[in-house]
């Protein structure tokens, strides 16, 4: 089977030889290919807002974060992603609060310690069940979706975002703002849109950034526009027309957010960038 047909799996494991027999089994599978094994909750929901696998494999305990909080985030976020995860939990917790919450959350719990427990296991009952989860849905705006994005292609996007404006705009690394900009121009690249509309940042990057960072939008933007104002104050003007060359409003003397995150978007999208 082709990579492209196979269903992509999410790992978050804490137990290394748990997570060895996953890679081994999912690596001599035709059906399946692993998009990452991470440890923690933070990095999971990157990857799910990122990477968009069908399958999330996730362990309750977890080295940074929790995997109940984990579930919960990814039912909150399914509706603004092109797929909806199916939602396998590993566990050796039994009690009856945690089976009812993750009847109502989880798609299926697969207990530890019983005897034939294994990634075997896991992937068979996968194999089974593909066909009843494996249905895309898209995340639209008025007229435009998300794409999935290749890891290596989003790292290579990412360093080319530092290299070509953050760096070149003399935003410090001890700015959230600078994080913020460069995943939300990274979400804007992966919107496709059709006909005339352009990017709207508060209603297309500023949602998904919301949920991966479990911060408010308020607070989102204002973090960006403190990197932008940081910015403007700290780079020559020869550099700031260079790499910044539409139209700025001369009583702000800057761009807005929304406006420095539709013009990147757009220049990186006439650069051949796509995910």
């Amino acid at each position: 089977m082709q990579e492209e047909t196979r269903l992509k799996i999410l790992l978050v494991e804490n137990d290394k030889a748990i997570e060895d027999e996953f890679a081994a089994t999912i690596k001599g599978s035709e059906e399946f290919t692993l998009v990452k094994s991470v440890t923690g909750e933070k990095a999971a929901l990157e990857l799910i807002a990122n990477a968009y696998p069908d399958i999330v494999i996730t362990e309750l305990k977890l080295s940074q974060g929790d995997g109940i909080n984990l579930i919960c985030e990814i039912r909150e976020m399914q509706g603004d992603l092109p797929t909806k995860p199916y939602v396998v939990v590993l566990t050796s917790n039994t009690s009856d609060a945690v089976t009812r919450m993750l009847n109502h959350f989880a798609d299926y719990m697969f207990i530890k310690n019983i005897d034939d427990f294994g990634a075997d296991l896991v992937l068979r009952h996968l194999s089974r069940m593909k066909d009843f989860f494996s249905t895309k849905t898209s995340r639209k705006g008025v007229d435009g979706a998300l794409v999935t994005a290749p890891l290596d292609k989003r790292q290579r996007l990412k360093k080319h975002i530092e290299n070509t404006i953050v760096n070149r705009l003399s935003i410090s690394t001890n700015l959230l703002g600078r994080e913020y900009i460069i995943e939300a121009l990274i979400i804007g690249v992966g919107i496709e849109f059709e006909g005339r509309r352009t990017l709207q940042h508060t209603k297309d990057v500023y949602p998904v950034m919301k949920r991966l960072y479990k911060n408010r939008i308020p607070n989102i933007n204002s973090a960006i526009t403190v990197a932008i104002v940081s910015a403007w104050a700290e780079t020559d003007e020869d550099t700031l027309r260079e790499v910044y060359s539409a139209y700025i409003n001369p009583e702000r003397g800057m761009p807005t957010s929304g406006e420095f995150l539709k013009y990147f978007v757009k220049k990186l999208k006439d650069e051949g960038w796509k995910l």
